[in-house]
């Protein structure tokens, strides 16, 4: 397994900064408790302000979608493909900056495999203990938002907001650095300072509050919606309010809220009661907000028009009869309930 070639020094924010390579012994190495793809276990923790022990980070990046799938590469080639970064500590130990779930992996490999020696060293680009926050912080920026790894969107937007709001870097350093757009980091910096400042006063006393970071991105991303609310005296306050007295059933209701907020009936049932009583009125007036089999025949009917005439004409000459044979019976259960002989 040939690893990259790390030069004696890196430049970091534009500043030349010294580096040494070597293998260390994975017990000397503690995981970041600063991970920004920790962030939403850690706040989910009833005692916020305590810092996560080594133990609950462990469990926290096992949680990480792509945990199992590197692990699997790692005990088959007998190591990971890339070094770690970390910096060095008091006392001969280090702290990881980049590569926290390639350390638990070698971890947990060291004691599942006890005679295999791979996994009692792992590599590592290692920085001195004089690297100074803001050397941290754009190696995490660079490795996490624009790494490899899909993470989670609240843990993303949070990191983002501490960068922009904390640390003053700009939407347009960010973008650059990070390669993502510039309009969709500010609209999740956005949407994380709704739900810190004004949403988490109110309802951060709720376990699952974290877990309703997608409906503030959802009711940023409606401009509809937000040009209704201020039309008719409605705050972001007021939809914090929504969110956090379960008005929606899930994430996906609010995309449709500017809908029944145009009907004064339904957008009149939604703020008496919820949005299933009001949703229930809107299909009335139209059928494909009834229910989620609507909206199937609503995207049903957007594929059928979009299907191109090549395959259209496999179904016709017989040359798929899977596909025809499911169009005739849509087909038929469609007449079935039409027909009104």
């Amino acid at each position: 397994m040939n690893s990259p070639v790390y030069p004696d020094s890196v430049i970091i924010n534009r500043r030349k900064t010294p580096v040494k390579r070597q293998e260390i012994e994975i017990e000397k190495i503690m995981f970041d408790v600063e991970n920004p793809r920790i962030s939403l276990a850690k706040d989910t923790f009833e005692e916020e302000k305590e810092k996560m022990t080594q133990g609950q980070i462990a469990y926290a990046l096992k949680r990480n979608s792509y945990y199992y799938d590197l692990k699997a590469s790692i005990k088959d080639n007998k190591g990971a493909l890339y070094d770690i970064w970390v910096q060095q500590l008091p006392k001969k130990n280090y702290i990881v900056i980049e590569g926290n779930t390639r350390l638990l992996i070698y971890k947990q490999l060291s004691g599942e495999y006890p005679e295999e020696k791979n996994f009692k060293k792992i590599k590592c680009v290692v920085f001195s203990a004089d690297l100074d926050d803001e050397g941290k912080d754009f190696i995490r920026l660079t490795a996490h938002l624009n790494g490899t790894n899909e993470w989670d969107t609240y843990e993303k937007a949070k990191y983002l907001y501490a960068l922009h709001e904390d640390h003053k870097i700009s939407l347009e350093t960010l973008s650059l650095r990070t390669k993502l757009n510039k309009s969709s980091i500010k609209q999740d910096i956005d949407a994380f300072k709704l739900m810190s400042t004004q949403f988490k006063k109110k309802y951060g006393n709720k376990k699952d509050f974290v877990h309703k970071f997608t409906y503030f991105v959802e009711y940023l991303k409606n401009k509809n919606l937000k040009q209704q609310m201020q039309n008719l005296n409605f705050t972001d306050a007021d939809f914090c309010d929504w969110v956090g007295i379960d008005k929606f059933l899930n994430v996906r209701d609010v995309r449709k809220l500017d809908k029944i907020f145009e009907n004064s009936d339904c957008r009149k049932l939604f703020l008496e009661r919820n949005y299933d009583i009001a949703i229930e009125k809107l299909s009335t007036i139209e059928p494909k907000y009834s229910s989620t089999l609507f909206d199937r025949i609503s995207m049903v009917l957007i594929g059928l028009r979009k299907m191109s005439n090549k395959e259209e004409e496999e179904i016709k000459s017989g040359q798929n009869n899977a596909k025809k044979k499911l169009l005739n019976e849509l087909k038929e259960e469609i007449n079935s309930i039409l027909d009104d002989e």
